[in-house]
């Protein structure tokens, strides 16, 4: 009969997390599947159970630290900043249906939708295209396109 030995019970346990990875995304059963190998090549060379728990510990902590690091900072730093609500306004394009005055309130239409807007440069007459450069409640700061 087949005996399972340390070594046998780290290796599968890898499996079985590099297996579980391909189904639950996220990239963390991946580091501890690398760290139950590293546990099965100690076991593998003979080391105490002791010295496989703490490599396995070890190995998954420190890829599961580093990964996090790797990839806020490779992956992500072309990503924007994903914006909701009434932040997700500035930046965006909109058409003055009416006439802001310097120093009172118009009317913009940004995506199809009237909105109270004063201006941020001065006067801005009727069918001018403009920006959204912020939101104060429900009145947008827009500033002409240049």
């Amino acid at each position: 009969m087949f005996s399972l030995s340390a070594w046998h019970l780290w290796l599968l346990s890898a499996l079985v997390l590099g297996a579980l990875e391909t189904v639950i995304s996220g990239y963390v059963l991946l580091w501890f599947a690398l760290g139950a190998a590293a546990a099965a090549l100690c076991a593998l060379l003979g080391l105490p159970f002791s010295f496989q728990v703490a490599a396995f510990a070890a190995v998954s902590l420190l890829l599961t630290a580093a990964s996090r690091t790797l990839f806020r900072q490779f992956l992500s730093r072309t990503s924007r900043k994903i914006t909701h609500g009434a932040e997700s306004f500035v930046g965006t394009r909109a058409v003055v249906t009416v006439a802001i005055p310097h120093s009172g309130f118009g009317e913009v239409r940004m995506n199809g939708e009237l909105w109270a807007a004063y201006s941020s440069e001065g006067e801005i007459r009727v069918d001018e295209h403009v920006i959204v450069d912020g939101v104060d409640g429900l009145k947008l700061s827009v500033k002409r396109t240049h």
